[in-house]
């Protein structure tokens, strides 16, 4: 924090003294001579700052600085209400989510990196309580090493973020050394991790029991949104539910609806439900009536093959998945 006469000392200023000294700001402030210290230019510190400016934009959550800040100079006050202590947790919160140390993006800066991952994916995060995909904007963000981070904005106020990382999940999804502070207790995803469904432990309201909810649906910021229902019409998809393969084929898709199939694994035995866009289900034995709909779709198109994905709620505690076959 800044008073007359003296500079910020803090995460994102070793960001910028890496930057400048083209070494580790610990090994920087041992043995700084005077020709190191001419190299402190106007033009330099701002050129260090976009450094600053690119390494946030790379990393999980894509943490910024606020509108006018200089972390070298800025004032602030050690409160999460000042925008200026809220960056230096961000920061903080998404090192850690990239699997990243303090001083290993400084070491990585010093050596010329402007980035600290290789690639970071805006994503479309859809939860049961919120009806529009935009209101929750989450991100995929990829290492070098294989290593994949989901950051999502929880969907209660006030709650943070969540995040899932796996060691080695490009494309394979959430397989190997998977980590969360979500708690989260379920995971798949398509696409090349594209497009994922997250879980929590808890009880689906129907007739899948695995201690496990859908809590949360990501869509890549890759996938283009569906608004006419006509475009999937005769498409057949398979639904995922609670994390799990459930045996549920859509089919007789139309603008209007769709007819659903599940046949269970144990008896072999089939039943058919026919379900509304609009929010209307015939499931004969299980319930028959109105629910509030959220559907969502989205198309991916990649090697001259187009897939749709349906993103939607049964329920008000529950948000499922389904991919065209």
């Amino acid at each position: 924090m800044q008073s007359a006469g003296t500079v910020n000392v803090t995460p994102l200023t070793d960001l910028i003294v890496a930057k400048l000294a083209g070494q580790s700001p610990a090994s920087w402030f041992n043995s700084v001579s005077g020709s190191q210290l001419a190299a402190i230019t106007t033009a330099n510190i701002s050129a260090a700052l976009g450094v600053v400016n690119s390494v946030l934009a790379s990393l999980p959550g894509q943490p910024a600085l606020p509108n006018g800040f200089n972390p070298i100079s800025s004032s602030f006050t050690a409160d999460q209400t000042d925008p200026g202590d809220v960056v230096l947790d961000d920061y903080a919160t998404a090192l850690a989510s990239a699997g990243m140390t303090r001083d290993e993006a400084s070491n990585a800066v010093a050596t010329g990196a402007t980035t600290l991952t290789d690639e970071v994916q805006g994503v479309y995060v859809i939860a049961p309580n919120v009806e529009n995909a935009a209101e929750l904007q989450g991100s995929l963000a990829r290492r070098s090493t294989g290593a994949v981070t989901l950051t999502i904005p929880d969907s209660r106020p006030g709650q943070g973020t969540k995040t899932l990382t796996a060691s080695n999940g490009d494309g394979n999804g959430w397989t190997t050394g998977v980590t969360s502070n979500g708690g989260f207790n379920g995971y798949l995803s398509f696409l090349g991790n594209r497009v994922g469904q997250v879980c929590v432990p808890g009880t689906y309201e129907w007739d899948f029991d695995d201690g496990r909810r859908s809590e949360y649906v990501y869509v890549s910021n890759e996938l283009t949104e569906v608004t006419d229902f006509a475009e999937i019409a005769g498409k057949q998809f398979t639904q995922y539910v609670a994390c799990a393969y459930r045996n549920i084929q859509m089919s007789d898709v139309t603008a209007v609806g769709y007819t659903g199939t599940y046949t269970d694994p144990l008896s072999g035995q089939s039943s058919t439900s026919a379900w509304t866009w609009s929010g209307n289900v015939n499931f004969p034995g299980l319930y028959t009536g109105p629910f509030t709909p959220n559907v969502k779709v989205f198309r991916y198109s990649a090697g001259g093959t187009t897939t749709h994905v349906l993103v939607y709620n049964y329920t008000p505690s529950s948000v499922h998945i389904a991919i065209s076959n």
